[in-house]
């Protein structure tokens, strides 16, 4: 399983590769940075979880010592993490379905000023970075040793570095923290209040199944959704057409 997880991730890694490649140099899209991380990543794909691939792929390996000359040799001789690998394989699932809802799915989206291309170009480069990132702390935790502690420092670590320019905008909400204190605490109430009627309203809808209510209403209502699932599905596609377009506008 974990063969197939791993080529399945190579070859994710070289379809993003060439997607960011005729992004940037064929369209003139804005991403850059995610044709670095995704070569980044793949090279240190290559070198983590060669272990992992079908065949003798030790070779890469050796980068290590070039990368890190300060490590023994032993360390290059580690078995890369199938946890990372999964989450790994997970991100590249996300990163296909992104493409499929944002690109494949409506001819349209390839337009060059649609919402759909303005959004891909903020979610495509942050998606190769946490790829970038899941291998590089799959290499430096065996490498260097890193216990769990200090494995989970690396990973904040390196999402302050991307988020850094964001750091002085929290620290300017702290400010209003009563504010959002009293916004998230009337949110909760809100939520507590809406679970409890609808505990009750439950409660009421099972009591009258108890005690003989109409089956034949169950029928009707599931006749009904069954005759508006068209409806449904036209109705869905435009939420997901205006979600789509609120992403491109924070893009801009």
């Amino acid at each position: 399983m974990s063969t197939v997880m791993a080529v399945a991730v190579g070859v994710g890694f070289i379809w993003s590769i060439v997607l960011f490649f005729i992004a940037v140099v064929g369209r003139k899209r804005e991403q850059e940075d995610g044709f670095g991380w995704a070569l980044a990543g793949a090279v240190l794909f290559l070198v983590v979880f060669c272990d992992r691939l079908p065949g003798d792929w030790t070779g890469p390996r050796e980068l290590i010592g070039w990368f890190m000359p300060w490590t023994d040799p032993s360390a290059q001789s580690f078995e890369s993490s199938m946890a990372a690998l999964t989450v790994l394989f997970v991100v590249y699932t996300y990163r296909v379905a992104v493409f499929y809802y944002l690109v494949f799915r409506d001819p349209d989206s390839l337009e060059d000023d649609s919402n759909e291309n303005r959004a891909n170009d903020r979610v495509a480069p942050l998606l190769s970075y946490v790829s970038f990132v899941i291998c590089a702390v799959a290499l430096l935790q065996p490498t260097l040793g890193l216990g769990p502690v200090l494995t989970a420092l690396v990973a904040v670590g390196f999402a302050l570095a991307y988020y850094w320019s964001v750091i002085p905008i929290l620290l300017r909400a702290l400010a209003n923290l009563r504010k959002v204190a009293k916004i998230v605490w009337a949110k909760v109430r809100h939520a507590i209040g809406k679970a409890v009627i609808a505990g009750i309203v439950v409660i009421a809808w099972a009591e009258k199944f108890r005690r003989g209510g109409a089956p034949g209403r169950v029928t009707a209502w599931i006749d009904a959704r069954e005759g508006r699932l068209t409806a449904d599905e036209a109705r869905v596609k435009e939420e997901e057409k205006a979600m789509i377009a609120r992403a491109a506008r924070e893009a801009s």
